[in-house]
């Protein structure tokens, strides 16, 4: 008889070396992953730090613009908002 000892031992050393194969390519996807998940968080933060600073600058020019864009004189030719009623209401509005 033919002897498959030998082509059997070589086949299981192939099969090894594939199971090692892609074990090191799962582990190389992880790693790359990891990398990618980085990178997209870094740049969220950045787009975030960006835009954080265009809020601090720009909604206290609107918050002012939406209080001298208001009418401060009513139809009936009164005052128009509730703390210009009040004596002094209006430095306290802003106090």
């Amino acid at each position: 008889g033919v002897d498959f000892a030998p082509y059997l031992e070589d086949l299981h050393d192939h099969v090894e070396q594939r199971i090692d194969d892609f074990k090191e390519l799962v582990e190389r996807c992880g790693h790359l992953s990891a990398q990618h998940t980085a990178l997209s968080d870094r740049r969220m933060n950045d787009t975030l730090y960006v835009l954080t600073i265009v809020t601090t600058v720009f909604v206290p020019a609107q918050f002012v613009t939406g209080m001298y864009g208001m009418n401060f004189e009513g139809a009936d030719g009164g005052p128009g908002i509730p703390e210009l009623t009040m004596r002094h209401g209006y430095l306290y509005f802003w106090l």
